[in-house]
């Protein structure tokens, strides 16, 4: 799934305010198409992406990041297993 131009502007916006963590974990709540996912994938070395959404996710988004299907609260992780949540669009 690539960015639209549209939307690179956004994301790049949100991106400078995210700091870079090496072996960090990012999670995209309501990652959708994994349109952000890629976003960062592209941006960022060594860090590991995760996205969440209640909706079906692209299959090769799945193959590529760890996902969760469902709500967001259905997530069991470790408290603090995330070093940033973001939430693009």
């Amino acid at each position: 799934s690539t960015v639209p131009k549209s939307l690179e502007y956004f994301y790049y916006k949100l991106f400078r305010r995210i700091p870079y963590i090496k072996g960090g974990k990012i999670l995209d709540v309501g990652c959708g198409e994994g349109r952000f996912l890629e976003f960062l994938n592209k941006k960022y070395e060594g860090i590991e992406l995760y996205g969440q959404d209640v909706y079906d996710i692209p299959s090769n988004i799945r193959q590529k990041y760890k996902i969760f299907k469902g709500e967001l609260q259905s997530i069991k992780a470790e408290d603090n297993f995330f070093d940033i949540i973001a939430k693009a669009l």
